[in-house]
This record gives C-alpha cells, sequence and structure tokens, in this order.
C-alpha cells in the first residue's frame, strides 16, 4: 500500500484525519484545508486474474487514508502490485449542496498508469471547479485486455473496462455520501484513458451513469476486432516460448506486464498492442461505427487535443520504446504513395520544420478524434479544444504542445515524470498558472451544464478554442489536410462490412 507520506511531505502538519459516516460504512479519509480524500476504496472485487469483477460489500469501516494496489506494470516500483486492484480514490469538499462528478480514467497505453499517480491527484481540481473528482485503477496490458479466448476456458474479453463500468457504477450508487450527484457524472479519460472514455457511452451497461463526456487525445479507432486480437496473442504467447522457454499462463502477474513491454518493441503494433477487443457482447462495435449508428444516448462531449501531439516521436529512442517505428510502416502499407507525397508536401506548407511530428499526430490521434467528432455533430453536441502552449524546457529538446500535457495543465500537478520541465522557468509557471485558471473555468461550466463558452462545433470547420498564452478559436485540425485523409483506404473502407 501507498502511505500519505506524499502528502505529508508537502503539507507536513496540515494533514487530518476526517470521518464520513454513511448509513452501513463509516469512511476514515484525510483532510488538507478545505480539501477532504478518501484512498483505497475497493469498489469491486476479482476471484482469479482473468474473472469478470463483482461487487464487493463494504466493511463497517473503510479506512481509506492510504492508497491501494496498482495493476502490474513496468515501473511504479514503489507501489504494491496485484491484478486485485480494483480501487478508486474520491477527492471532494465539504457538502453543502449536491455537485457534479469528474470521473477520471487514467491513460498509458493501456498497459501503464494508475489513480495514484501524483499528477492525476484531484485536490486541485475539487478546489479550483467545486466539484467532486474521482480516479479509479483497473486491470491493464495483458491482465485488462489480451484475448485469451482460444487458451481460457469460458474467458472473460476486456476484464479492463469491466473494471471501470464496476468503478463508474459503485460512484453512481454511493456518490452522493461524498456530495456528488448522481445524475451527473462526466466521464473524462486521457490518452487510452480517453479511448474508454469514447467507447463507454456505447456499452449498454454503461449508459445509464454517464451524463457527459470530455476526451483528451483518444485514439477511437485504437481497438482490435476478434482475429487480429487473437493473432496478436498468439504471437505473444509464442514470444515468451521463444525467447524465455517459458508458458506465459505460468508466469506472475509482474513477469507478465515485463515481457509485455518487450514485446511491443518487437511486434508491429507498438503501444496499440494492448487496446480493447470489439468482443460482441461488451463491446458491440468500434466506437466510430457505434456514433455512427447512433447507438449512444445524446449526451454532450468535450474533445480536445494539443498542439503537437506526438512531437514525443521526435527523439527516435522514444520511437523504438513505444514501438511506433513498425506500428507506422504497418499502418501505411496498401496506401496510395502518391496520396501520401500529396500528404507530406502538405504537411510541409502547412507546418514547416514540425510536419513530421504533426504527420504522426494527425495519423495516431488527430484525424480519429475529428472523425469521431464528426459523426457525432450528427447527432448531438460536441465543443472542441486544441491545447497549443509550449513550456519553454521541453520545447528546447522538441518537445512542444505534446501528448496530454493539456491534462496536465487540468490538474495542475507538475511533479511526476516529464511534467516537472513543464513550469520550471518563472514565466512558464505564470503563463501555465493563466490558462489553468481558464481551462477550469471552460470545464467547470461544461460539468456544471454541459455547454461551453464557445460555440458547438460544425462538421465543415470543426472550430475549436485553442488554449495558448493568448486564446483564439482555430480549426481543430486543418480540412485541407482531412480532406486527403479520408482518401486513405483506411477511412474509405472502415465503414465496409
Amino acid at each position: 500500500m501507498i502511505d500519505i507520506s506524499d502528502y505529508m511531505e508537502i503539507f507536513k502538519d496540515s494533514v487530518k484525519e476526517y470521518i464520513l459516516k454513511t448509513e452501513d460504512t463509516t469512511f476514515v479519509g484525510n483532510k488538507i484545508n478545505n480539501s477532504i480524500s478518501f484512498f483505497g476504496i475497493p469498489y469491486a472485487d476479482v476471484d482469479h486474474r482473468f474473472a469478470s469483477p463483482k461487487k464487493k460489500q463494504l466493511s463497517s469501516i473503510v479506512y481509506a487514508r492510504e492508497k491501494e494496489n496498482v495493476c502490474p506494470q513496468r515501473g511504479q516500483k514503489d507501489q504494491h502490485q496485484s491484478y486485485r486492484c480494483q480501487f478508486l480514490n474520491i477527492w471532494t469538499r465539504e457538502k453543502n449542496k449536491k455537485k457534479p462528478v469528474l470521473f477520471f480514467v487514467h491513460g498509458g497505453s493501456f498497459m501503464n498508469g494508475s489513480g495514484n499517480m501524483i499528477h492525476y491527484d484531484g485536490m486541485n481540481i475539487v478546489n479550483n471547479m467545486d466539484v467532486v473528482f474521482v480516479n479509479i485503477n483497473y486491470r491493464i496490458g495483458p491482465l485488462g485486455f489480451m484475448n485469451f479466448d482460444n487458451y481460457i476456458e469460458d474467458f472473460n474479453y476486456n476484464c479492463g473496462i469491466e473494471d471501470v463500468i464496476m468503478a463508474l457504477e459503485w460512484v453512481y450508487e454511493n456518490i452522493e455520501n461524498f456530495g456528488g450527484d448522481k445524475e451527473n457524472i462526466t466521464i473524462y479519460g486521457g490518452s487510452s484513458g480517453g479511448s474508454i472514455c469514447s467507447v463507454l457511452p456505447t456499452i449498454d451497461k454503461a449508459k445509464p451513469y454517464i451524463s457527459k463526456v470530455i476526451l483528451s487525445g483518444a485514439i477511437p479507432a485504437a481497438f482490435w476486432d476478434l482475429e487480429k486480437s487473437r493473432e496478436i496473442t498468439r504471437n505473444f504467447v509464442a514470444y515468451v516460448a521463444d525467447k524465455y522457454k517459458q508458458n506465459l499462463f505460468y508466469l506472475s502477474d509482474e513477469k507478465m506486464a515485463e515481457y509485455a513491454y518487450e514485446y511491443i518493441q518487437n511486434n508491429d503494433y507498438g503501444v496499440s498492442t494492448f487496446a480493447p477487443t470489439i468482443d460482441g457482447t461488451l463491446i458491440k462495435d468500434f466506437p466510430i461505427s457505434s456514433v455512427h449508428k447512433k447507438d449512444l444516448n445524446k449526451i454532450p462531449f468535450l474533445i480536445g487535443s494539443t498542439g503537437d501531439e506526438m512531437s514525443i516521436l521526435s527523439h527516435k529512442i522514444i520511437m523504438k520504446q513505444w514501438g511506433m517505428d513498425r506500428y507506422i510502416n504497418k499502418s501505411t502499407q496498401g496506401e496510395d504513395p502518391l496520396l501520401f507525397l500529396q500528404l507530406d508536401k502538405l504537411y510541409e506548407q502547412i507546418y514547416e520544420k514540425n510536419n513530421a511530428t504533426q504527420k504522426y499526430s494527425d495519423m495516431i490521434i488527430r484525424f480519429n478524434l475529428s472523425w469521431y467528432a464528426e459523426e457525432l455533430i450528427d447527432y448531438t453536441d460536441v465543443y472542441l479544444y486544441r491545447f497549443d502552449y509550449k513550456a519553454m524546457i521541453p520545447s528546447l529538446i522538441g518537445l512542444d504542445a505534446y501528448h496530454s500535457t493539456d491534462v496536465t495543465c487540468l490538474f495542475s500537478n507538475y511533479n511526476e515524470g516529464n511534467t516537472r520541465m513543464m513550469d520550471i522557468i518563472p514565466m512558464d509557471k505564470e503563463n501555465l498558472k493563466y490558462i489553468n485558471h481558464i481551462v477550469s473555468k471552460d470545464v467547470k461550466k461544461f460539468l456544471y451544464s454541459g455547454k461551453t463558452n464557445w460555440n458547438k462545433a460544425d462538421k465543415d470547420s470543426l472550430r475549436a478554442k485553442v488554449y495558448n498564452v493568448n486564446m483564439d478559436f482555430d480549426e481543430f485540425m486543418p480540412r485541407e489536410i482531412r480532406k486527403l485523409w479520408k482518401k486513405t483506404n483506411f477511412y474509405k473502407d472502415y465503414f465496409k462490412e
């Protein structure tokens, strides 16, 4: 378990015990100034590592001052790792009215991350927006998303998605005890968490609990059909057998996660390897297809990306670690070379020196999001944004407005991983403080009303608010580039049976 030392380091003696009594349970949490937090609340249990989650009866007293298990993964070695990672964390303030609930699903390429990470701490969000904030741990990597239906009898697909839905159900049933409005729950996901949130509104079990959706840097096409997921699994089983002479199913959870990280660097799918499966039951279709068929409730969406999502791929070591070199080559096979020459020239005209990373940004993220938004616009209200702020030190090493910096700005926690670089310079501190104020104000309005201070998007321009030192409006993605991407076989063949 994780103790509260992270908080003690920052707030010293200001962390106090806080008691919340409900009809059936007493929760013991933390209070720091006006912020109240409850860590490591179990929302479900599982019988084995590939089992569907089931409801867990809480004890009469829940000690919720310490963070709990995260799913096994490479990194986060300071945290206890287990497939029994079905825990959530809640931040709130003193109850005086029902408040909107922001339910956050962390990203990490479907194989890393947790709600325990310091830069997903919700204290700034509840203080800035007067909402109730929830984040969760759920199964990721092979334990959460790999398709073992040819190896395990009565295998349950998409355990990670099932965990998220179970957490969402728990929040719906219990959040009013913490000051939240169960009829006003907004799901919010960044990166692969955004991909999960792009499919949740189309899943029958999840629909009753979702009032609004926020997507950041999501990839709504990042899912596998059954055959492709089986192929990826077969190759993973063979990889472990060939390289290590071991049976994958006898590995510990930690060892499986370690080998999974190696595997993404040695196949054609990179960090997309462990994407969810379209199983036909829980997930009936690809998110874009489901939206095209209007198989979701009519709820508002706030969708955004950063100005140069994949500028991080300008570093060859990252390109290799993420397995993106082979993924990009695989993704463009079978496409018209002349079309891609046209695209290259257009990117050079519009973006000049950053044309390569902007092309990757569109290929991997922004075109997917644009396409998803276009399908939604025919049916419901969609608001778009783009986060363009470039912090000085990251920019010096080629990281402009890179992937998930918009999420970091909203949380305003610059103390973990590469986010530490964002606010070292005093000018960046001041600029990010100002931008965070505007972003928080806009997100708060969306959480409370389902609207923003700018107009709904239209399919032609995809007009978006641009967050930078000078706030502006621009196309979410240049329409000339969108038109060319729509000539690819990937786009043209998408809805073919």
